[in-house]
């Protein structure tokens, strides 16, 4: 009798012990995955501003805090951004080695997988490799499409679109374009659609159709506008300012470009500046149709002014990264 109870308490205390040992290794394991995406978004920033230091060190304390094996996800994941540091660094080829290499690895239903098929297209897009970049943005598409991933779905048609018309192949450019439209509008997908609205409208003047160009760059500023996207809209108040003065329409593209620049006055990010460089150019060159010299020499010398001040910043920047580079380097040695 006190055998079997004995029996009845081992077997007892051996399931608690399983299921106990099972919850603590399942708590570790979340708590694991837990850090390394929050190391992961970290990481993300850090490149994001060009730390690739900062990030190369990160990357290396994830690998050495954890044991993980090759065709781990997270272990794949740190992979794709060390494989970006070595891409801006100017070591195209080990980053391509890389991203290759850890491609055959992927589980090709992951979101990952379709990250890193896109940054292999754009590789290959920046080489003008428009067939390569094409191929790996296909395979990336059909991999949304089988997980239903809205979002990566329309971002490879506007890729592919894009990609298209720098081979100048403009029906198929315009043909994937305008699959972005059949979407419905949301928080993730609007800066995509409004983006397509915009190259639909770039393909549209390229073929001097300018009240469907006018119709898609409407679209595009009330996207943005639905965004709240300040930049972008001061963007697409060029591109209807473009319009205008392709049409002679001179007044109008000046109220357009002064309506853009506005809207950016005290904006100092480097995109705003380009922004705002470009539309001194463009008013500069609308008043001297006019016939406004005066005006038009005005902005002439701030499209200059700006020029340099960007140039002389590019150069500091430049210095910084030529650094940077340096001691990634000697850190690899």
């Amino acid at each position: 009798m006190k055998s079997l109870y004995f029996n009845i308490i081992f077997k007892l205390f051996f399931s608690f012990f399983v299921l106990s040992s099972v919850y603590t290794y399942s708590q570790k394991k979340f708590t694991q995955k837990e850090y390394l995406e929050q190391k992961l978004q970290k990481i993300d920033e850090e490149i994001a501003s060009k730390n690739y230091n900062e990030a190369i060190e990160m990357i290396k304390n994830a690998q050495n805090t954890f044991s993980l094996k090759e065709n781990n996800h997270q272990y794949l994941a740190l992979k794709f951004r060390y494989a970006k540091i070595l891409y801006e660094n100017d070591q195209k080829e080990k980053a391509l080695q890389e991203l290759l290499k850890a491609l055959e690895k992927l589980n090709p239903k992951s979101t990952l997988y379709i990250e890193y098929l896109n940054f292999l297209a754009k590789i290959f897009a920046n080489s003008q490799n428009f067939n390569k970049a094409l191929y790996y943005s296909m395979l990336a598409l059909n991999n949304s499409q089988i997980s239903k991933d809205t979002v990566n779905i329309v971002r490879s048609f506007v890729r592919i679109g894009s990609f298209y018309f720098a081979k100048k192949d403009l029906d198929s450019a315009q043909f994937f374009f305008r699959k972005v439209t059949y979407y419905p509008v949301t928080p993730k997908t609007e800066n995509i659609i409004s983006n397509a609205y915009n190259n639909l409208g770039v393909i549209a003047q390229y073929e001097d159709n300018f009240p469907l160009a006018k119709h898609w760059a409407i679209k595009a500023l009330n996207t943005k506008k639905i965004q709240k996207d300040t930049l972008g809209i001061a963007y697409s108040n060029v591109n209807l300012g473009n319009l205008y003065h392709f049409q002679n329409k001179y007044n109008d593209a000046i109220k357009n470009y002064n309506e853009a620049l506005n809207l950016i006055k005290k904006d100092s990010s480097e995109r705003a500046l380009d922004v705002k460089k470009t539309i001194y150019d463009n008013l500069a060159v609308s008043y001297d149709s006019l016939q406004d010299y005066n005006k038009a020499y005005h902005y002439l010398m701030k499209y200059k002014d700006l020029s340099i001040e960007i140039q002389n910043s590019s150069k500091n920047k430049n210095i910084a990264e030529v650094e940077a580079k340096f001691n990634l380097v000697k850190e690899e040695q």
